[in-house]
């Protein structure tokens, strides 16, 4: 494997790393060689709940995706900036209730968020 422009090369404990996780998820495939590998941080939050909505004024964040970050961060993201040009739709309502939700649930585990 190697190192592509300017993305930094791990070394081979890596690589073994990633590997090993492949294998065990993956057994069947376990001669398959990788052409690339990568990693990235996961957020993860205390209480397991996700964030979506005004976090401050002229403040928005959809946070905490809890491992689905691609996917969700995507999607969330683009209802974010549909709910701050003023869209509103059923996902848009439901993430704002489960965030209302679980800010109920967790008071005191996460920062105060403006009413």
């Amino acid at each position: 494997m190697q190192p592509l422009g300017n993305v930094v090369f791990l070394g081979d404990g890596f690589i073994a790393n990633h590997r090993k996780s492949f294998e065990r998820r993956f057994p069947m495939l376990n001669r398959v060689d990788f052409e690339y590998s990568w990693s990235g941080a996961i957020c993860l939050s205390e209480n397991h709940e996700g964030f979506f909505g005004q976090l401050a004024p002229n403040v928005y964040g959809a946070l905490c995706c809890n491992g689905p970050g691609i996917t969700r961060g995507t999607a969330t993201g683009k209802l974010l900036a549909d709910m701050i040009a003023g869209e509103r739709n059923e996902p848009i309502d439901f993430l704002i209730a489960s965030t209302t939700l679980a800010t109920q649930r967790h008071q005191g585990d996460w920062p105060s968020l403006p009413s």
